[in-house]
């Protein structure tokens, strides 16, 4: 759609079905002049016969659990949750999904907590009605109850109502690690709708089958207010207030390789004082071939290369800097060289950005610190490039 908006996405689950492998082992050795007994020829006295062993039946092997598929319709979302927590706000998540114009900034909008903004996805040609996916990666030790969303873009402004404008979702699928539910939605109905579902930590596809056209005709983007994924979570998951959200698809897995990791270095280049209103949630990465970012954290401390407490938002007189970490994948393994920067709402920034050398490596580690005292209460962001190209941006808030 091609409405301005404010400034703020699992992959299915694969089931196998093990089979035993018998295998045969050896004979005698070779040469051997003794022919195998007869089971049924007689041996010692006349009229006793030898009994044949009983074959040792093959161990069974239990199945794996058939994956389980349920239909139902989805009903308004109840105000009470319970013990419930909302997962994409306390443990450390991804969400994955296209975006209109390949804007970053689009996909916190579909968890930001606000119904007056919106996710909007890539346009879709005309004509085409493929499905289309929103992914969501959790962590082990997790349990998912329920999953709240909306059909649409819920805002009226005075200039038209967005949500019968703009495309609404009627039916969708959610395939998680222990199966999938085909959901129907009321396109009609503007509040969040639930969706009862059971499962545990991993990744988490919500695709989008089908959907009513809105009336205006030129809009042809998927539109989703709010995505809420309700659950527990054992203490010893990792804690995190924001997702991170990828435009694309899911990233791989950690890679499992060396790991190149830069020296922690000062960082004077800082942003330039502006004005802006909180930062968006959680950081922002391009999902794209070769060099990529997957994984990116602000935090006012380090452990070592961990970040302590990451958040998005810091102080004036109670945080003296922010640091900000980022992972790089390598698949090929290119010596190169990146850049961050730190940018304010205008996408400038106080000096050049800092050049950081990238060797050979599949995965590359590093982090640099900038001053929170002389930045004017505003909203800034952290960037890392290659070449010209974005592989991040996490945004942060400075208060007073």
């Amino acid at each position: 759609m091609k409405t301005k908006m404010q400034t703020r996405l699992g992959v299915p689950g694969a089931w196998l079905l093990l089979a035993s492998l018998v295998g045969c082992s050896g004979g005698e050795d070779a040469g051997s002049a003794t022919p195998p007994a007869d089971p049924g020829a007689s041996t010692g006295s006349a009229g006793s016969a030898a009994t044949p062993d009983e074959p040792t039946p093959a161990p069974e092997v239990e199945p794996e659990p058939t994956p389980t598929v349920t239909e139902l319709t989805a009903q308004v979302a109840p105000a009470d949750h319970g013990t419930w927590v909302d997962l994409l706000h306390t443990v450390r998540t991804t969400v994955a999904a296209t975006a209109f114009r390949d804007e970053a900034t689009q996909l916190p909008h579909m968890y930001d907590g606000d119904l007056l903004t919106a996710w909007n996805s890539a346009t879709l040609p005309a004509g085409d009605d493929a499905p289309r996916s929103v992914y969501v990666r959790l962590p082990e030790g997790v349990r998912v109850h329920a999953i709240d969303i909306t059909a649409g873009f819920t805002k009226v402004r005075p200039q038209g109502d967005l949500f019968t404008q703009n495309l609404r979702i009627r039916r969708l699928r959610v395939r998680h690690p222990g199966g999938e539910v085909l959901v129907t939605l009321n396109p009609e109905e503007r509040a969040l709708q639930r969706i009862p579902v059971e499962g545990a930590g991993g990744d988490w596809q919500i695709e989008l089958l089908e959907w009513v056209p809105g009336s205006n005709a030129n809009w042809r983007e998927l539109v989703i207010s709010e995505l809420v994924v309700w659950g527990e979570a054992d203490a010893s998951v990792p804690r995190s207030t924001l997702p991170q959200a990828v435009v694309g698809t899911l990233p791989a897995a950690a890679i499992a390789a060396e790991v190149a990791a830069g020296d922690p270095v000062a960082d004077g280049a800082g942003g330039e004082d502006g004005a802006g209103g909180a930062a968006p949630a959680g950081p922002v990465l391009a999902q794209r071939d070769g060099l990529r970012a997957t994984r990116m954290e602000l935090a006012s401390a380090m452990d070592g290369r961990t970040p302590v407490d990451p958040r998005t938002t810091y102080s004036k007189t109670e945080d003296d800097q922010i640091f900000c970490y980022f992972e790089l994948a390598n698949p090929e393994r290119v010596a190169t060289m990146v850049t961050l920067a730190w940018e304010d709402a205008n996408g400038q920034g106080r000096g050049a950005p800092t050049e950081i050398q990238v060797p050979g490596n599949a995965r590359f580690v590093n982090f640099r610190y900038t001053s929170v005292s002389w930045r004017r209460p505003g909203t800034y962001s952290c960037v890392v490039r290659h070449e010209d190209s974005e592989l991040g941006r996490a945004e942060f808030t400075v208060t007073p």
